[in-house]
Parts: C-alpha cells; sequence; structure tokens
C-alpha cells in the first residue's frame, strides 16, 4: 500500500494549521499564553497575539504541515517498495 503525496501533504497542512489556530485563539480569548509562547519560539515570533496573527500562523502552519507530510509520505512508500523487494 502506497499513501498518496498529496492527500497526505494536505491532511497534514490542515492537521498543522489549526493547531497552530487553536494555540492562538487560546491565547487570545483565554489568555493561555504558556502554548502561544512555545509556537512563537518555533516560529522565532512571526505569530503574534492578534487576529492578524492568527491569519499568519495559519497560513506558515499550513504551508509547514503539507511539507512534512509530504516528506513523511515519501519516506513511507520509500520503505514500503524497499520492503516488497525478495532478499
Amino acid at each position: 500500500m502506497q499513501l498518496s503525496l498529496k492527500g497526505c501533504a494536505v491532511a497534514m497542512g490542515v492537521l498543522w494549521a489549526v493547531m497552530i489556530a487553536r494555540t492562538v485563539v487560546l491565547a487570545l480569548v483565554w489568555h493561555l499564553t504558556g502554548p502561544f509562547e512555545f509556537v512563537q519560539q518555533l516560529y522565532f515570533g512571526w505569530i503574534s497575539q492578534s487576529w492578524s496573527g492568527l491569519g499568519v500562523g495559519v497560513a506558515l502552519g499550513f504551508f509547514n504541515g503539507a511539507v512534512a507530510g509530504a516528506i513523511f509520505a515519501l519516506l513511507y512508500n520509500a520503505v514500503a517498495r524497499a520492503s516488497k523487494r525478495p532478499m
């Protein structure tokens, strides 16, 4: 079985973007800044605690998640192909 490169990339991109959005909204609405500070360090301060920071965070999160999902699918497919070869 092989993973779809595009499907895995989109799925991981959406998942990562939703997690970043959740973290920024928690910081904005309920002032829970612990997870937000971690995300801000991860993205070198590009994501601010504002509604515009939410948009930037979602865009960056989708891009990073899509790249990670594509790399995962490529590695998974390579290992799956290698394990089907006779020894």
